[in-house]
């Protein structure tokens, strides 16, 4: 599909930059859904010609929308709409490795169920939804060769997610929970967030993991987040790290 403008767009004259106004613009454009993830921008010089303003204006827009990862470079091919990072090798944010040089070990997700639940605290008022508002709860496991190893429950809101069960279930058995959204709804994760700290499991926890109840696990909750900064996940994960330890590599 091109995305290519047609006609002549006017910004404003005033005090705020050509350059923020036309990166506005052009956000614009992908938050409403016109420009949907993995699809090519229109060519800087089509910009910079659409609406009447110079090749730096427009290099130093697309710049900054870049950083915000609303959108993606590929030398020698173009500029796309920003998608959700995933290595369909391993498990985003699920890396676990013996130390610094050693391999990320390999996970299944398996799927164990999705329902509908009350809204509860605090999950409702870090996904910025009203306290009433009902929740789509997903369980699933994260499995190697040697057994489960992290158990994931995730919230999102119901009037976000229309007709999740349906859409995302089957997606859900084979892929990542952020490529379905992204592919069912078009919204690509933009920002995470996380909090550690240790839990004990409880029998749930410890049925699904297969250990023993009250074995330490390490407990982590994420706030994922899309355009315009709006969370639509919340998830919290208990992590089996007995033999092996959770990496991150933060550039």
């Amino acid at each position: 599909m091109s995305n290519n403008f047609t006609g002549k767009k006017k910004l404003t004259s005033g005090p705020i930059p050509v350059y923020y106004q036309l990166q506005k613009e052009l956000k614009k454009y992908i938050e409403d859904g016109v420009w949907v993830p993995g699809e090519p921008i229109p060519s800087s010089r089509n910009i910079a010609e659409t609406y009447d303003v110079s090749m730096g204006t427009v290099q130093k827009a697309v710049a900054n929308l870049e950083k915000e990862k609303y959108i993606y470079c590929v030398q020698g091919k173009g500029t796309f709409v920003g998608t959700t990072a995933i290595n369909k090798e391993s498990i985003r944010y699920t890396l676990l490795r013996e130390d610094f040089e050693g391999n990320d070990l390999q996970f299944k997700i398996k799927l164990i169920d999705i329902d509908k639940v009350d809204g509860f605290q605090p999950a409702n008022r870090f996904l910025e939804i009203a306290k009433s508002e009902a929740l789509y709860r997903i369980k699933r496991v994260f499995v190697s060769g040697s057994g489960p190893v992290v158990y994931a429950i995730s919230y999102l809101p119901c009037s976000m997610f229309e007709g999740f069960e349906e859409k995302a279930t089957k997606r859900l058995s084979r892929t990542t929970m952020y490529e379905a959204i992204e592919m069912e709804y078009g919204l690509p994760t933009v920002k995470n967030k996380e909090l550690f700290s240790i839990a004990l499991a409880d029998e749930e926890t410890a049925k699904v993991l297969q250990i023993q109840k009250g074995s330490p696990v390490l407990f982590v909750e994420m706030l994922s987040s899309t355009y315009k900064e709006q969370p639509y996940e919340y998830r919290l994960g208990y992590w089996q790290t007995e033999k092996r330890k959770l990496y991150r590599e933060l550039i």
